[in-house]
């Protein structure tokens, strides 16, 4: 589950890059052509595309992992207890 974390993260951040990029060059060229670029037109729909699809994958239904291996009878540490509280 970390590791997916992890994996997620760094597509995030690529993938972010990679717009950020897009943007910059879009940026350039409309100021390149004597224009004052409109905020809507700087981010295309599938820049949107791209970061949906990383903010969908970030997404989960539990809370992350707090411990590295498995332990037994975890639900009674009152230590892992608090942390989950």
């Amino acid at each position: 589950d970390s590791l997916r974390g992890q994996a997620i993260a760094k597509q995030l951040r690529d993938t972010i890059d990679d717009v950020q990029s897009s943007i910059g060059k879009r940026l350039f060229e409309q100021c390149l052509g004597g224009k004052i670029p409109e905020s809507g037109s700087l981010l295309e729909a599938d820049d949107i595309v791209k970061l949906k699809r990383c903010i969908y994958a970030a997404q989960r239904t539990s809370l992350p992992p707090i411990i590295t291996h498995n332990m037994v009878d975890d639900s009674t540490d009152p230590i892992l207890a608090s942390l989950r509280r």
